[in-house]
């Protein structure tokens, strides 16, 4: 049984980690715009959602690929702290990897 202030914890706890998500994701150089949002989820443009969505799969970090409705956006569902740092973690590999590449 899931009790009111059950709830509202959660609630709590979903906003803060999705502002987490906003200021974390907009220091990576692969993000180019997040869209405002109070869901929990958070719709974010990048510089090439499909292959920024095979990367992430391949990390086994599951996001959805919006490309096809919405020109190179993810949407970034907010989870568990831990699943946001893992998601960041692989962002920041991504992003480090075609930083490499540019070179």
């Amino acid at each position: 049984e899931i009790l009111p202030s059950d709830w509202s914890s959660d609630v709590c706890s979903s906003d803060l980690q999705r502002h987490r998500l906003e200021q974390e994701l907009a220091q990576l150089p692969v993000v180019r715009r997040i869209y405002p949002s109070d869901a929990n989820f958070l719709l974010t443009e990048v510089t090439d959602a499909d292959k920024v969505y095979r990367f992430l799969v391949s990390q086994k970090v599951i996001v959805r690929n919006r490309h096809n409705v919405i020109r190179n956006c993810l949407r970034i569902t907010v989870g568990t702290p831990k699943e946001n740092s893992l998601l960041l973690q692989a962002l920041k590999t991504y992003s480090d990897t075609e930083d490499e590449h540019r070179k």
